[in-house]
């Protein structure tokens, strides 16, 4: 399943597309190379409900922990969607350093590790392996994106569907539809060149 051909896109929400866009950006600067890697989580059908995000935030925080541990300063996205059933689901990305690794394999299997620890459960499909589409090439578990080049448009198409409407929560029930790396507050991105913090 492809994240520009699963639910109808309906407008994004403003503020999300331009938080996203921002994360990106910063780690642009951060980084001459982006690696990207986007996957889905989910409970088990038969799975207790859920009420709150304890259950992600706990699990990112793990896989971002592990990962920050190796030497791949990631980044992450979250959101949370939920339409007809009793379970949340959550669309994730995550932005490592391209210098160090190109494996989305390496993400898969940690998230994969790290949600059957969280929640207690363990069973194949709950991660799915999101195809990212780069020039019409659908076989693609990751992108690398090069500052130089600033954010692709197929990216942008990606932060438009995390940031649509369609299928977030109640605004007034007290949850977050979202979490993601912080940025420092005082950062705006700079005119398009290839300069920011070196990776050597």
């Amino acid at each position: 399943m492809h994240y520009n051909q699963c639910q109808p896109v309906i407008s994004p929400i403003p503020y999300l597309q331009n938080n996203f866009t921002h994360l990106l950006q910063y780690y642009a600067y951060l980084h001459s190379k982006t690696f990207l890697v986007r996957a889905d989580v989910r409970y088990p059908v038969d799975y207790p409900f859920v009420a709150d995000n304890f259950h992600i935030q706990r699990c990112m925080a793990k896989v971002i922990q592990y990962l920050q541990r190796h030497g791949y300063q990631p980044m992450y996205i979250w959101v949370r969607e939920q339409n007809t059933s009793i379970h949340p689901h959550y669309h994730c990305v995550f932005l490592l350093n391209g210098q160090k690794t190109r494996s989305a394999r390496l993400v898969f299997d940690t998230l994969a590790r790290f949600w059957a620890s969280t929640i207690g459960y363990e069973a194949p499909g709950l991660i799915h392996h999101c195809e990212i589409i780069v020039d019409d090439n659908p076989f693609q578990y990751g992108q690398m994106l090069y500052r130089s080049e600033g954010i692709p448009a197929n990216v942008y198409g990606m932060i438009d569907y995390l940031a649509k409407d369609y299928s977030k929560g109640e605004r007034k029930d007290g949850l977050r539809d979202f979490g993601m790396s912080r940025t420092p507050p005082d950062w705006q991105p700079q005119p398009q060149t290839e300069e920011g913090t070196s990776d050597e």
